[in-house]
């Protein structure tokens, strides 16, 4: 889709009287992008085939580590690397969590990529790498 469909699809949605919100954000933080439309979907779809695991897991409430970490990694390239792109309130509601477990989230994986804590900083970089950000 390009930034002129793109924007064209953001003015049809708010013309219609029962638009839906969330939509409407998506399509508007896409749009925010300048060179490339990223989706919180689109990154979760990578996330999940760089670590291997599957989306309805992710958004399950399973906590075993790999999980963990590719959550953290969605929350950190949309909180960190792409400047706030979506709010932590936003991507909490995606994941079926609230935004203090997003918070908590990003502290943790902050923390295990400065310390490189089972590989993480380097799978970050091969994430950062198939999302085209480096």
């Amino acid at each position: 889709m390009t930034k002129q469909e793109l924007k064209q699809c953001i003015l049809d949605n708010l013309k219609d009287d029962d638009f839906d919100v969330d939509q409407l954000q998506i399509l508007i933080n896409c749009y925010r992008v300048v060179n490339k439309v990223i989706t919180i979907q689109d990154a979760t779809e990578n996330v999940c085939d760089i670590l291997n695991v599957d989306i309805d897991e992710l958004k399950s409430t399973k906590r075993n580590y790999e999980l963990v970490k590719a959550r953290g990694f969605i929350y950190m390239y949309f909180r960190e690397i792409l400047d706030n792109y979506f709010t932590v309130d936003f991507i909490g509601r995606f994941f079926n969590r609230n935004h203090s477990t997003v918070i908590r989230s990003l502290k943790r994986i902050k923390n295990d990529h400065e310390q490189n804590y089972r590989g993480c900083k380097d799978e970050f970089e091969v994430f950062l790498k198939q999302m085209g950000t480096i």
